[in-house]
């Protein structure tokens, strides 16, 4: 399940992945520590430097893959331009426990890293 949120949690409590020009962000909702528990909730988001575009409030469509042991799936996520960037979310993400990578805009994240 992927939901579209507001942001309003501070950058210093998400884990960042990529480079100056893309970068997604991921902050991890439920404990290592259960490994018993089905689900496991995530907030991502990130942007990608997009150069300059036809203004603000454009938005780009992009594919959020989901890669695990029992699971391969592929979410539509809208990317909005703000300035040179492109902007992914956030987005709440309840996934399966045994999720091994996430793949979006073009950045592939193990879980394990978290």
């Amino acid at each position: 399940m992927i939901i579209e949120i507001e942001d309003r949690i501070p950058d210093n409590l998400f884990k960042h992945f990529g480079t100056r020009s893309k970068n997604i962000q991921i902050l991890r909702l439920t404990s290592r520590d259960c490994e018993d528990r089905e689900e496991m909730v995530l907030i991502v988001k990130g942007w990608i430097f997009g150069g300059s575009g036809t203004g603000v409030g454009e938005e780009v469509v992009d594919e959020l893959n989901v890669i695990g042991r029992k699971i391969s799936t592929m979410m539509k996520v809208h990317l909005k331009r703000k300035g040179m960037y492109l902007n992914l979310g956030p987005y709440l993400l309840i996934l399966p426990s045994d999720v091994e990578r996430l793949k979006v805009i073009g950045l592939e994240v193990k879980i394990d890293d978290l």
